[in-house]
């Protein structure tokens, strides 16, 4: 489920910068290439220079960042840093980048804050929640700290064989 939403997820981005590429090219510039009709982005698809002609966000519509840390507390997997991660780096989004703090704006799933459990459910809202709603223009910021996996790429559109998993709090029941 999770690892069809990213794949979800890449496909509106792929189409995003499709658009991009289109107005860009009306107006003399350049960009890589997605077959038309295609419902997955594969290395094929993008051509990658020097970055010179990989389209820039103007950055400057809404700002929206979903911050998840989890240090598995009380688990062998028990992990120090990771709730230190998301303050840190939520502090250097916020006076660096001015990402706004309220509610609309920022979401954080940390497994210290029982209203806010960082359970498979919740980041999957929670990734969601991060990307309705975007357009060009728009800051979105994810941030991720807490332990990884890899399990079988059942789709063969990893070039290693593998698709890259995180682990909810609930990994145990709920899965990577």
């Amino acid at each position: 489920m999770f690892g069809q939403f990213l794949k979800e997820a890449a496909n509106v981005v792929g189409d995003a910068l499709e658009e991009q590429q289109r107005n860009s090219a009306s107006s003399g510039g350049g960009g890589g290439k997605r077959a038309a009709g295609s419902s997955q982005v594969s290395a094929e698809d993008v051509e990658l220079d020097d970055g010179s002609n990989i389209p820039l966000s103007t950055c400057d519509g809404n700002k929206k960042s979903l911050f998840i840390g989890i240090n598995y507390v009380g688990t062998q997997a028990e992990l120090r840093g990771c709730i230190n991660d998301v303050d840190n780096i939520k502090k250097f989004v916020v006076e660096n980048f001015n990402f706004p703090t309220d509610a609309a704006h920022m979401k954080t799933l940390v497994d210290n804050d029982p209203q806010n459990m960082p359970t498979r459910d919740n980041i999957i809202s929670g990734c969601k929640w991060l990307v309705d709603g975007a357009k060009s223009g728009d800051s979105l910021f994810f941030h991720y700290s807490g332990h990884g996996g890899s399990q079988k790429d059942d789709t063969g559109d990893e070039v290693d064989g593998k698709d890259e998993t995180i682990c909810p709090v609930d990994y145990a029941t709920a899965g990577e």
